[in-house]
């Protein structure tokens, strides 16, 4: 048997494989659980190597499997992160309701030590140490709402349709990319195993591995959304196709454009809260549609 992401002598990556691998990886550093992980990875039709759906303790064991690092497809710095995130025992409490909530998962994050939000009651909540700093809170409707309207905002105008109608383009040139750098990691794998370079480069290629890795899985989740948009695309069509949609494909839409959320203490607690959302408080960080791998 071997395992997920290599082939059964453990000396190469299988490239589709890895990069399920790295993007979910970057998932749950940034506050990604890892159900909601494995329901992404069903849904889209991706299957572990011998045919099964993904569970959660199963994907768990292939994030942590040592070859990830060995290999570059992590550093060891963001492994041993990965580790102390998957192994906190308060994690499987702190995840049991995000898969109803659309911003969870590291699309909401502290404005003062940046960690990603997380669902509490009826709102998003920086979770306390060691995990946050415990110090923000947000309603969860009214911020919901008012980033979904940013959105569809964006997503209507001139310049990013025809950005999303580059999609597929985008996601050819970043995968060719990383092919590239997958035959590049491993000729410096064995250049490294016999000594003929340094470890300085080998962490060098390994750095590059997985940027292209990222700017790959990103462009790929692009494409996948852009096939769930309605047409034409308006803001009243996106309203009643959102009304209709599951978690995980609004998730994907807000991902086309949408990076992350920063969310600032509020000024004043005392203040009566009416159920708005006071756009002082937040910082919202757009991705580059012309992003280049």
């Amino acid at each position: 048997m071997r395992p997920y992401g290599y082939t059964v002598d453990r000396k190469a990556t299988i490239a589709d494989e890895a990069l399920v691998i790295g993007d979910a990886i970057a998932r749950v550093l940034g506050g990604e659980s890892l159900r909601s992980i494995a329901r992404s990875l069903n849904d889209q039709g991706i299957k572990t190597y011998n045919g099964f759906l993904w569970r959660s303790q199963g994907l768990k064991r292939i994030l942590l499997q040592p070859l990830n690092v060995e290999t570059g497809l992590v550093s060891e710095a963001d492994h041993d992160k990965l580790k102390e995130i998957l192994t906190d025992p308060s994690r499987r409490q702190s995840h049991r309701y995000e898969l109803a909530h659309v911003l969870t998962g590291g699309y909401v994050r502290c404005g003062l030590c940046a960690n990603a939000m997380v669902y509490r009651g009826t709102s998003y909540a920086c979770p306390v140490a060691p995990a946050g700093c415990g110090r923000v809170r947000i309603g969860a409707p009214a911020l919901e709402a008012y980033i979904r309207d940013l959105v569809f905002s964006l997503l209507t105008t001139p310049q990013t349709r025809a950005g999303l109608r580059r999609a597929e383009s985008r996601a050819k040139t970043a995968d060719k990319a990383l092919k590239a750098a997958n035959g590049r990691l491993t000729q410096a794998a064995v250049d490294y195993a016999k000594g003929d370079i340094s470890r300085p480069a080998w962490l060098a290629l390994s750095r590059e591995h997985q940027r292209l890795t990222a700017a790959a899985n990103r462009e790929r989740r692009r494409l996948a959304a852009t096939g769930h948009l309605p047409k034409p695309l308006t803001p009243k069509t996106l309203a009643a196709w959102w009304d209709k949609a599951s978690t995980t494909t609004k998730r994907e839409l807000l991902g086309l454009v949408l990076d992350h959320v920063k969310i600032k203490p509020a000024p004043d607690r005392r203040r009566p809260h009416d159920g708005s959302v006071d756009a002082r408080r937040l910082k919202v960080i757009w991705l580059k549609l012309e992003e280049n791998p």
